[in-house]
């Protein structure tokens, strides 16, 4: 499914499916995805520079508990998007670079929620495990633009579930 941020905005489109999936049960999200060169701006293009986020879970308030994947361009590098470990632990966010992807190519992301701790895969290898309260429900987290700077230009990603 491509997921898009139109221009000036923070949410990606596909509300009914976003309706439809939004509670979960499951210890693990499994996606395969592809940035377009869409995803891909200028620094100057956006006033402040945050980590977009790409999908994760999260108990009902995401800022005080939750894990995803966060993205951002390689601002060095043009066709190239550098991927987060994007979290809230207790309240408090924690981020890093874990992994560069090329515009393009496919890759395939899975958060696993192992006892107290999620781990964040990309093509099967474990690139970073984080704390993580573990909840028997949570709700699932969207393509997002920002934080507080909204979408420079349109912007796509094809992002296909893997049913397990």
């Amino acid at each position: 499914m491509k997921s898009t941020i139109n221009k000036g905005k923070h949410y990606s489109r596909n509300w009914l499916y976003k309706v439809i999936f939004f509670l979960n049960y499951r210890k693990s999200i499994t996606k395969y995805v592809e940035f377009d060169e869409s995803c891909w701006y200028e620094r100057d293009s956006v006033e402040n520079t945050g980590v977009n986020k790409l999908f994760g879970f999260s108990g009902m308030k995401h800022k005080t508990n939750s894990a995803r994947f966060g993205w951002q361009p390689n601002f060095n590098e043009r066709g190239w998007i550098n991927l987060y470990d994007y979290s809230y632990i207790d309240g408090e966010r924690v981020y890093g670079v874990i992994y560069t992807c090329k515009v393009g190519f496919v890759y395939k992301l899975q958060l696993i929620k192992i006892i107290s701790n999620v781990r964040f895969l990309v093509d099967d290898g474990i690139k970073c495990v984080k704390k993580f309260n573990t909840l028997r429900i949570w709700k699932r987290l969207w393509f997002y633009f920002g934080g507080k700077s909204k979408a420079p230009q349109k912007m796509s990603v094809k992002i296909r579930r893997v049913w397990l």
